[in-house]
C-alpha cells in the first residue's frame, strides 16, 4: 500500500507530544462542518492514502451483520472493517489482526452482479467474492455459504436493523426488507458505478478527489475522510472531572408553539463541541458559538445548572442538564429542550422523545427513591413482618415447642415435595464465612428464597454467624427467626437433610441447608407459604423481622442511568435485594436471562463497563473451571443497553434493626471464591432446567483441545 503515514514527528508538530495523550483529543473539521473526533491516546497512527482505480472497489466499510447459510446470524457492531485502495488491494482488520490481500477484478469491474479474487500474495490461493449489493452506505459481499453486510460508518454497522429479503433470509425477522435508501445520506441518491463508489457523505466522486486521510486506532477501526473534504485539524483539551465532554449532535428540539407542545427534526445538522477550560462550541450550519462555561458544584450531573457566557457578551445565559446517557444528552435552555446524540448517525435515525424521555432523569440515589416510580409496597400497620403476614397469628407456647424440638421435621407433603429426611454432614461454613457461592438451587423452586440467603451473605456474612447456633457436633442447630407478628423466636433442626436442598459447592450441606430447612419448618407450623414459590418479601421477614419493601417493575420508564442509582440506595441501605426479568434467553455477560426466577442484586465489579451484577441462584461455573480470572458463579453482568435492561425488576427489602452492627462496609463487587468445581457446580439440574423450562445454561464453554482441570485452582 502506497500510504504516507503520519508518526510522531507529525503529532509533535500539532503539539501533541509535550502533554498527556489522556487528556487530549482530535479534532477533525470538514468541510460540511462535522467534525471527527477520537482521543488522542487510541490513535494508533494517521495515513494519506491512494484511493482505489476506476472500476474499482474503495473506502472503508465496517462489518454490520454477517450470515452463514440461511439460520446462522451474527450482530457484529462494526469491530470488523475492510479498507480498499489502489493496488487494488483490501486490508481485513479485526480487533485483534491486520491481512492484506491482492485484488482481480473480471473485465465488468467492481459491479453487482460482479465477482473478484482475493489472494494474500500473488502465489497464494485465490479466494472469490461476489458482490450482491453495492451503494453508497450498503456493500453485500458473498463467500461460499457466508454472507457480509458492510456499511460505510460504524455508527451504520451499530445500529442497522438485522438484514432481510432476498440476500440474508430471515424468516423470524420483524424489521422488514432492507432498502439501501434506508442507510443512506438524505442529499444523495444511491448510486452504483463501475466508476468506484460515490462518497455519500461529502459528495466527492472519485473521479475529483482519489486521495483520503485514514486514521488508524489501536482497536483496528479506522476514521477516514476524503482529502478535499479534511478542512482542518485541531488538538484540543478534553473537559475535566464533573463536566460535559465530547461532540454530541442535534437530533430532536422540543418547543411550545401557543401552548402546544411541538417537537422539530435536526438530523444532526447542529452540535455541541465540549472541551477543556471548560468551553463548549455550538456548531450550527451558519455560524459558531463559543461559550465559557460555570458549573455548580455538583457538576455535570441531571439536574444540575450550568451557565455560558458567549464570546463576546458578559451576561450569562443559563442551561439545565434534562438527562444524560452515554448515548443521549437532554439539555433545556429557555423555552427550548435540545436532544443530543454521540453520533451524526444516531441523530438521524433518533425517533421522536416520548415516554420517560419527556421527564427529567434523577440524578442521586435519594432522589431517585423519593419520586413515584417505585410500588408494590408491602409494609403494614399491624406487624412488621408485612401486610402478607397480618391474617397469620403469633407463636403461642405450643408453637415455640414444636418448633424447639429438633425431631419435628418440616412436612414435604405440605410442601408439595416427595423423599425422606437422612442424615448427613455438616460443614456450616466452607469457605470460612458466609459466602453468595454457598448457594446452589438444586430441586426446590424456591429462587427467592435463595437469592435472598446470597444477599444476605453479600451484605451481613458476619450476621448470619449469629442466628445460627450450632451445638458442638454440627447435628442440632438453633436458628434465632420471627413469628408471623414479629416476635423472636427460636427453631431448631437436625443434620437430616432433603436431597434436592440448596447447597453450598460441590453439593456439601452447610449453612444455606440448614436456614431452608428452619423455614421449611417455619411454614409447616405457621403455614404462611409453602417453600416453592414464596416471594422475596415472604422469605426474608422469618429471619430479619422485617417485611417492608417496594419494586421497580420491568418496562420502558427508566433511564439506563437510574437503574444503577436503585442498586445503590438499595445496597447502601443493606436493603435485601431481589430481582428479576420479564424475558428468558437475552444474554447478559456470561450468561442468560431466566423469567420467573429470582436473582441476586449487586454491585458490577470495579473498573467494569457494565451497571450491575444479578447472581443466578443455581450458582454455576464455565465449563473452564474456576480460576482466578475466570469465575462466575452464576453472575449475569448487567450491560448499560436499554432493551436489556428494560427487561429488569426489582423486589427491595427493608433489613431488621438488629442487622444494622453487621452490615458489611464499603460494600462493592462480589468476587467469588476459588474452589474444584464438580460437575453440578457447572451444570443447573435436570429439575431446574425443566422447570424454568430452560433447554440448556452454561456459560464459556471448555475451548477445543483443553480439558476442565487445566483450568481448575486447587
Amino acid at each position: 500500500m502506497k500510504a504516507k503515514r503520519l508518526f510522531s514527528v507529525a503529532l509533535l508538530m500539532l503539539g501533541i507530544c509535550s502533554v498527556a495523550f489522556a487528556q487530549k483529543r482530535a479534532d477533525i473539521m470538514l468541510s460540511d462542518r462535522s467534525i471527527l473526533s477520537c482521543d488522542l491516546a487510541n490513535i494508533n497512527y494517521m495515513e494519506v492514502v491512494e484511493g482505489a482505480g476506476e472500476g474499482e472497489l474503495d473506502g472503508v466499510w465496517y462489518l454490520g451483520w454477517l450470515f452463514s447459510g440461511t439460520a446462522t446470524k451474527k450482530d457484529v457492531n462494526g469491530t470488523e472493517t475492510i479498507v480498499f485502495t489502489a493496488g487494488p488491494k483490501m486490508t481485513w482488520l479485526t480487533p485483534t489482526k491486520e491481512t492484506t490481500y491482492y485484488l482481480t477484478y473480471g473485465e465488468n469491474g467492481a459491479l453487482a452482479g460482479e465477482s473478484f479474487t482475493i489472494q494474500v500474495n500473488p502465489t497464494s490461493t485465490k479466494v472469490t467474492y461476489k458482490i450482491l449489493e453495492m451503494a453508497d452506505s450498503l456493500l453485500v459481499l458473498k463467500q461460499g455459504t457466508k454472507r457480509y453486510f458492510f456499511y460505510n460508518t460504524r455508527d451504520a454497522a451499530i445500529y442497522a436493523p438485522q438484514p432481510t429479503g432476498n440476500y440474508a433470509p430471515a424468516p423470524n425477522a420483524n424489521t422488514g426488507d432492507l432498502s439501501v435508501s434506508d442507510l443512506s445520506d438524505d442529499s444523495f441518491t444511491p448510486v452504483i458505478t463501475p466508476k468506484g463508489r460515490r462518497n455519500a457523505r461529502y459528495g466527492a466522486d472519485t473521479e475529483a478527489s482519489n486521495k483520503r486521510v485514514d486514521i488508524r486506532l489501536k482497536d483496528n477501526s479506522i476514521i477516514s475522510c476524503p482529502m478535499d473534504a479534511f478542512n482542518y485539524l485541531e488538538v484540543v483539551e478534553r473537559a475535566g472531572e464533573g463536566e460535559l465532554d465530547g461532540l454530541w449532535y442535534l437530533g430532536w428540539k422540543r418547543y411550545l408553539s401557543n401552548g402546544t407542545e411541538k417537537f422539530s427534526h435536526s438530523n444532526g445538522t447542529e452540535f455541541l463541541v465540549f472541551t477543556g477550560g471548560p468551553r463548549m462550541k455550538w456548531i450550527k450550519p451558519a455560524s459558531e458559538q463559543y461559550y465559557d462555561l460555570t458549573y455548580s458544584e455538583n457538576g455535570a450531573n441531571p439536574g444540575e445548572i450550568f451557565y455560558g457566557v458567549r464570546e463576546g457578551n458578559t451576561s450569562r445565559i443559563k442551561f439545565q442538564i434534562f438527562a444524560m446517557e452515554k448515548d443521549l444528552l437532554v439539555i433545556v435552555q429557555g423555552n427550548y429542550r435540545y436532544y443530543f446524540y454521540p453520533s451524526r448517525e444516531a441523530a438521524k435515525v433518533a425517533t421522536q422523545p416520548s415516554g420517560y424521555y419527556l421527564r427529567a432523569q434523577y440524578g442521586t440515589p435519594d432522589n431517585l427513591w423519593a419520586s413515584n416510580l417505585k410500588g408494590g409496597y408491602s409494609g403494614s400497620t399491624k406487624t412488621p413482618m408485612g401486610k402478607h403476614f397480618e391474617k397469620f397469628a403469633a407463636a403461642t407456647d405450643e408453637d415455640k415447642a414444636w418448633l424447639a424440638d429438633p425431631n419435628n421435621q418440616p412436612d414435604l407433603s405440605y410442601h408439595e415435595l416427595s423423599g425422606s429426611w437422612s442424615a448427613k454432614t455438616i460443614n456450616l461454613y466452607p469457605f470460612g464465612s458466609p459466602v453468595p457461592a454457598d448457594i446452589n438451587q438444586h430441586g426446590i423452586g424456591d429462587c427467592s428464597m435463595c437469592a435472598v440467603f446470597a444477599s444476605f451473605a453479600y451484605i451481613y456474612p458476619e450476621w448470619i454467624k449469629t442466628i445460627i447456633v450450632p451445638n458442638n457436633s454440627n447435628t442440632l442447630f438453633t436458628i434465632h427467626m420471627f413469628d408471623p407478628m414479629g416476635n423472636p423466636i427460636d427453631v431448631i433442626v437436625d443434620n437430616k437433610m432433603y436431597s434436592q436442598q440448596v447447597t453450598g459447592k460441590n453439593g456439601v450441606f452447610c449453612w444455606t441447608s440448614i436456614m431452608e430447612k428452619a423455614l421449611m419448618k417455619w411454614e409447616t407450623r405457621f403455614r404462611c407459604n409453602k417453600i416453592g414459590g414464596i416471594g422475596t418479601e415472604h422469605a426474608a421477614p422469618p429471619f430479619t423481622g422485617n417485611g417492608t419493601s417496594y419494586s421497580f417493575n420491568w418496562g420502558d420508564y427508566l433511564y439506563n442511568a437510574e437503574y444503577p442509582l436503585i442498586v445503590d440506595y438499595a445496597l447502601s441501605h443493606g436493603m435485601i435485594s431481589v430481582g428479576g426479568f420479564h424475558e428468558s434467553g437475552v444474554m447478559m455477560g456470561d450468561l442468560e436471562s431466566v423469567t420467573g426466577h429470582a436473582f441476586t442484586v449487586m454491585y458490577a465489579d470495579e473498573g467494569s463497563d457494565y451497571l450491575f451484577v444479578m447472581r443466578n441462584p443455581w450458582g454455576n461455573e464455565p465449563s473452564s473451571g474456576s480460576t482466578a480470572s475466570n469465575r462466575t458463579d452464576g453472575k449475569l453482568k448487567i450491560p448499560d443497553d436499554h432493551s436489556k435492561l428494560r427487561l429488569v425488576d426489582f423486589r427491595l427489602v427493608f433489613p431488621g434493626e438488629q442487622m444494622a452492627q453487621y452490615k458489611k462496609e464499603n460494600l462493592r463487587g462480589y468476587t467469588p471464591p476459588r474452589f474444584r468445581p464438580m460437575y453440578m457446580d457447572l451444570n443447573p439440574s435436570d429439575e431446574m432446567l425443566r422447570m424454568y423450562n430452560v433447554k440448556d445454561y452454561k456459560p464459556i464453554p471448555v475451548p477445543v483441545g483443553k480439558k476442565l482441570t487445566d483450568f481448575v485452582d486447587e
